[in-house]
């Protein structure tokens, strides 16, 4: 029985050791990619000095919600769209109404041996665009269709960005919450492997419980960094 726990540490022990070169070989091939991407010379050292941090709760952000949407550069555009549509609208409506022209004229009459004579005049011309009001009459409500059509479009995007925006908090307070669960996990994580360690030391379990209290270990820590990842991902959107 102890010849087989032994071959089973020292099969376990290779494993580790083959898992561990590869990873080792892929660090080292992405640094060269990067060091080839971003121009460093070839053997220059990468060290990766950011991080993710800690999620922080995300509560004293909903504040920011409160006017979210008519800041968003799509609505400010359709308001536009609307406002230039309601003033051709204005426009056809203005080309049916008569127009009305108004003039003045004075003219002197001066006869030699007679008083001069003064005479003023003053007239006005109204002119109604009777040949095209039925033209005019249907681009008017062609024109106010288009004006209506683009508030109908404003009304739907808002609504759609509406809940854009609503499921973009609950994500975000989603993954606030998966990360806490995820920290738990490692602190719980480290316990178990310290008390593992400390078992192993005094001959009370093998080592393949000691390595698999450090796989634990390392699948919280990725569940961690994965967690973090997505929290700061939506808390960017």
């Amino acid at each position: 029985m102890c010849g087989r726990a032994a071959n089973s540490q020292r099969l376990k022990r290779a494993e580790a050791s083959v898992d561990r070169r590869r990873l080792e070989d892929g660090l080292r091939l992405s640094a060269r990619d990067l060091r080839h991407h971003i121009g460093l010379p070839a053997g220059e050292q990468i060290s990766l000095t950011d991080g993710l941090a800690a999620p922080a709760d995300p509560g004293a952000l909903k504040r920011g919600e409160e006017g979210a949407i008519a800041r968003r550069p799509e609505i400010l555009l359709l308001q536009s769209g609307v406002q230039a549509e309601h003033l051709q609208a204005a426009m056809k409506r203005g080309e049916m109404l008569p127009t009305a022209s108004v003039g003045a004229g004075v003219y002197r009459a001066d006869i030699e041996g007679m008083p001069g004579v003064t005479n003023a005049l003053v007239f006005g011309v109204l002119s109604v665009p009777l040949s095209d009001i039925w033209t005019a009459s249907h681009e008017v409500a062609s024109q106010r269709a288009k004006e209506n059509i683009a508030r109908k479009k404003l009304a739907d995007t808002q609504d759609l960005l509406a809940l854009q925006i609503e499921k973009a908090w609950s994500d975000l307070f989603t993954a606030w919450q998966s990360a806490q669960v995820s920290e738990s996990s490692v602190e719980q994580a480290d316990v178990n492997l310290k008390e593992e360690r400390d078992r192993h030391a005094n001959g009370l379990v093998s080592f393949s419980d000691l390595l698999g209290a450090q796989v634990l270990r390392q699948q919280a820590l990725d569940r961690r960094i994965d967690s973090r990842s997505d929290y700061w991902l939506k808390r960017s959107a």
